[in-house]
């Protein structure tokens, strides 16, 4: 009984002293976001992100993010004209993250965490003379959650692959009233990262 709980406390010294000997991530990610907001939006543009983590126990680390998720815009028809929507959305996320070890190389994760958003909304008519160009922001946080998995394809360097989602539920005030909307962004990425 002393030997088995001697080898596992060997185990998890060997493991914390591997979290602790190079605890640090940063990584680059390119990828395609999705963003859909009812009567409006619904297209995809290229986002980008940057991403650091510190794992403080084997296998959890806490994260902070920066996404920008691009522009989304469609061509709607009103009664009179033609316009375009569009949303230009970017966040900062705070998480967790939890690595599953398969081998030596492959981890795969989720994360969850706190999406603190800012989007910017326009609606340009063709017609300038029917309607004003509006322009309007908002800023809020919500939820957002994660699956991947990460390579290690030398000592201290990997590469990724992610999905996430997040939605953005926010409300536009124009003139004292407020415009509630849903922006629902789903994000497919790759990245590049290393460990220090």
């Amino acid at each position: 009984m002393k030997k088995v709980l001697l080898g596992v406390l060997a185990i998890s010294g060997a493991s914390m002293a591997m979290a602790a000997d190079k605890p640090f991530t940063a990584e680059v990610l390119v990828g395609k976001t999705s963003q859909k907001v009812k009567n409006s939006v619904d297209s995809d543009d290229t986002s980008l992100a940057l991403r650091v983590a510190y794992q403080f126990v084997p296998s959890w680390s806490a994260e902070l993010a920066y996404h920008d998720y691009g522009t989304a815009s469609s061509r709607l028809i009103d009664e009179d004209d033609k316009y375009t929507d569009t949303f230009t959305s970017s966040a900062i996320n705070v998480g967790i993250k939890k690595s599953f070890e398969i081998n030596d190389a492959l981890t795969v994760n989720a994360r969850l965490g706190i999406s603190l958003w800012d989007t910017e909304y326009t609606s340009e008519y063709d017609d300038k003379s029917l309607s004003d160009d509006t322009k309007l922001s908002d800023t809020s946080n919500d939820l957002y959650y994660s699956v991947g998995f990460e390579y290690l394809i030398k000592e201290d360097m990997f590469v990724s692959a992610n999905y996430s989602v997040s939605s953005m539920d926010g409300a536009f005030e124009v003139d004292g009233t407020k415009y509630k909307f849903e922006n629902d962004t789903s994000t497919v990425a790759i990245g590049f990262g290393y460990q220090f």
